[in-house]
């Protein structure tokens, strides 16, 4: 069985996306937004968003199906779908 991790940083070769090491980050909630980011919207997490999401995962505010949600519901998905 191959894992989420793998299966996710495998795709991302295919689109040019540079794949970055756990070292890059300052915490794990910063990895966990920049793969959720890539995940959804295709490109890695903004240094805002990384900030922002991140602290938020960190202080249990939000958790990480609701960054998925946030992204999903995002303009920016949304403009995705419509080829935007």
């Amino acid at each position: 069985m191959i894992s989420a991790y793998v299966y996710i940083q495998t795709s991302y070769e295919h689109t040019g996306m540079p794949n970055l090491s756990p070292e890059y980050f300052d915490s794990k909630y910063e990895k966990t937004v920049d793969d959720v980011y890539r995940e959804i919207l295709l490109r890695p997490a903004d240094r805002e968003g990384l900030v922002h999401f991140s602290s938020l995962l960190e202080d249990g505010k939000i958790t990480e199906d609701d960054l998925r949600e946030l992204l999903l519901n995002s303009e920016e998905k949304k403009d995705m779908e419509n080829g935007k």
